[in-house]
Parts: structure tokens; C-alpha cells; sequence
């Protein structure tokens, strides 16, 4: 195969590989090595958005060690990111994982509206199956928040 396809193809095997591993490793429990094999995976991925993604999966890892001050400082990144280039559903699980790290510092007006930013891009989000983990994670946030009526909305959307 000729052209910028085949230049792309190895990048892109890598990429599905680090996340294949990333999601092994995450799915075994760990999150320690998923954490640095979604690292490896934002590094080799072309596509912004997909970068933004894999640092979003990143943080949770890094959430999941207690690792908050780091996963609060990668998200602060993707948000500004993702907020810039309009990528909502990262922009919205940023947001989420922010939320957790302000509401574990007992900064509950800041969680508020970020909270509040998450539930105006969720409410623009279309309702596709590729939005389905957004949503879920969302539902979640929503729930370790205490707004479990919220969170049982957005669990029926998923």
C-alpha cells in the first residue's frame, strides 16, 4: 500500500495494541500499568482527540491508585484541550474526573460548577452508543456526588 495510508497503518497498530494491553491490564486490576500503557498509547495516537481519550482513560487509572493530584493535573490539560477543539465528550469526562478531585478536597463549589459545565455538554451530546461511556461515567460522578436521581437519568440514557 502506497501513500499516507500505509505511513499511518503501523502508528495505528501500535495505538490499538497499547489500548488492547491498556484495557487488559485495567481489567485485571492493574491500573498502575494501565495507567502507563494509556500514556504509551496518547503518545503514539495522530489523532487529537484520540490523545485526549486515552489521557482521560489515563486518569481514571491514576484515580484508581489514589494518585489524585496527578489525575487532577492531566485532566486539567484535556479539558483545556478539549474544550478548545470543541471535543465535548472528553471535555465532559474531564470535567467528571475534576469533579472527584475537588469534591475528595472539600472544594464543593468548584465541584459544583464543574458539575454544572459536565450537565450542559452531556445535555448536548447526542444519544449514540459512542457516547455511551461518557455517560455512564457521568452517571457515576453523579452518584458518588449524592445526586442519585440525576445519576439514574443518565444511567437509563446509557
Amino acid at each position: 500500500m502506497d501513500g499516507p495510508t500505509a505511513r499511518r497503518e503501523p502508528g495505528t497498530k501500535v495505538l490499538a495494541s497499547l489500548e488492547q494491553q491498556a484495557v487488559e491490564a485495567r481489567q485485571a486490576g492493574d491500573f498502575d500499568n494501565a495507567g502507563r500503557l494509556f500514556a504509551l498509547a496518547a503518545d503514539a495516537a495522530e489523532n487529537q482527540q484520540i490523545q485526549l481519550n486515552m489521557q482521560i482513560r489515563q486518569a481514571c487509572c491514576l484515580l484508581a491508585v489514589e494518585r489524585y493530584d496527578e489525575a487532577a493535573a492531566l485532566t486539567q490539560v484535556v479539558a483545556q484541550q478539549a474544550r478548545a477543539e470543541g471535543y465535548l465528550p472528553e471535555l465532559a469526562d474531564a470535567l467528571g474526573v475534576m469533579v472527584d478531585h475537588h469534591s475528595r478536597s472539600n472544594r464543593l463549589a468548584e465541584a459544583a460548577h464543574m458539575l454544572s459545565e459536565a450537565v450542559y455538554i452531556l445535555d448536548r451530546l447526542p444519544n449514540e452508543s459512542a457516547n455511551y461511556q461518557v455517560m455512564h461515567n457521568m452517571a457515576v460522578t453523579y452518584a458518588q456526588s449524592g445526586f442519585v436521581e440525576a445519576a439514574l437519568e443518565l444511567f437509563d440514557r446509557a
